[in-house]
């Protein structure tokens, strides 16, 4: 009559009940050999050979030998555990019938209050007379008695497959986790640059702004300048009136000219073309030589050298202060104030320079 555990196999031939934890008795044996060889088996434990008898009964959740029965949970075959298929020691199997109760031999000094011997068996204690010291790694003063076995159990976690792979998905986690906040370091470097380049910006702009306000304010002291200074002119037109008219017609576009020359690099360009009769303003490459030559050109056209000046000069100069004149009058008369014709043939002076000439007149004559 025996019974099936979860953690035994049968025990052949002996009436025994059996516990989860311990061994208990299942009243009297079957006698010497009633076991017999078939009881091994099981998670642990085992019927020894020729069964059991006595106080004890047959096989307990390990299974074993002797009164008072073998190692409880965990016993049986599995020395590496604690238990032993050894002679047994005069304290009995497990001690009190406590086995390996709250984490298999490790727990309270290992195997048991008062298990193997004295002072317990400790971390896998060891099995016999005297059984391990309370450490469990080497024999007690009073320990170690003849036919004890000393076990040393290494405590050590094993490394599943699943653990492992939650080991590298937390390392990636983690290298995740560092890629972002360099990504964010990096975010936040560009966008402080952006920032120093727009206030770099902001201030190049305003910069740009005080220089056109100066410039605007510069043209316009500049204009009140001239128009201050056409009344000047105004005056010396009018004091050449014992010239000729032709020297007055030079006269007049010579101020015109040297009061241009000042403002405008371009007026000068195109002075120095109509005095040498050039048909076209000189090139870029010839400024330098029209500003050294600027002195002398002012000089030129003062009043007492107009009488140097060529028939073709005062011809040219006739034409065009003519010209100005009439279609002046004309403008003002239909309302416009730049009409020109074209009176002075091409041969004379290029079209370039009379338009320039033509609305450097107009001016002056408008500001008069």
């Amino acid at each position: 009559m025996a019974n099936r555990s979860r953690y035994i196999g049968e025990a052949g031939g002996c009436g025994a009940t059996q516990s989860n934890y311990l061994p208990q008795s299942g009243g009297p044996g079957a006698g010497p050999g009633a076991a017999g060889a078939g009881g091994a088996g099981g998670y642990d434990g085992g019927a020894g050979p020729g069964g059991a008898s006595g106080y004890g009964g047959g096989a307990g959740p390990g299974g074993g030998v002797g009164p008072g029965g073998a190692s409880g949970y965990g016993g049986g075959n599995n020395a590496d555990l604690g238990g032993s298929l050894d002679v047994p020691s005069a304290g009995g199997g497990m001690g009190r019938g406590r086995g390996m109760m709250r984490g298999r031999g490790m727990a309270r000094g290992g195997m048991g209050r008062g298990g193997f011997g004295r002072g317990g068996g400790g971390v896998g204690g060891g099995v016999g007379g005297g059984g391990g010291s309370a450490e469990g790694f080497e024999p007690d003063a009073a320990g170690g008695a003849p036919g004890g076995a000393q076990v040393i159990v290494h405590h050590h976690m094993m490394i599943t497959p699943q653990m492992r792979q939650q080991q590298i998905l937390r390392q990636r986690k983690e290298q995740a986790l560092e890629l972002q906040n360099l990504q964010l370091q990096q975010r936040q470097q560009q966008e402080l640059a952006q920032l120093a380049i727009q206030q770099q910006q902001v201030q190049q702009r305003q910069k740009l702004q005080q220089l056109q306000l100066q410039q605007r304010s510069n043209t316009l002291q500049m204009v009140e300048k001239q128009r201050s200074q056409n009344a000047h002119f105004g005056g010396l037109i009018m004091a050449t009136h014992k010239l000729s008219f032709f020297e007055k017609i030079a006269n007049t576009l010579g101020v015109l000219y040297r009061h241009q020359a000042r403002q405008y690099p371009r007026r000068l360009e195109i002075l120095k073309a109509v005095y040498k009769h050039e048909l076209a303003p000189p090139k870029s490459s010839d400024l330098p030589i029209v500003k050294a030559h600027s002195a002398q050109i002012q000089k030129y056209v003062q009043a007492k050298q107009y009488q140097s000046l060529t028939v073709k000069e005062a011809l040219v100069y006739g034409a065009v202060a003519l010209e100005v004149v009439f279609w002046f009058f004309v403008g003002e008369m239909i309302g416009r104030r730049y009409i020109f014709g074209y009176l002075v043939p091409a041969d004379f002076v290029s079209k370039e320079t009379k338009k320039e000439a033509k609305k450097a007149a107009c001016s002056i004559i408008y500001n008069l």
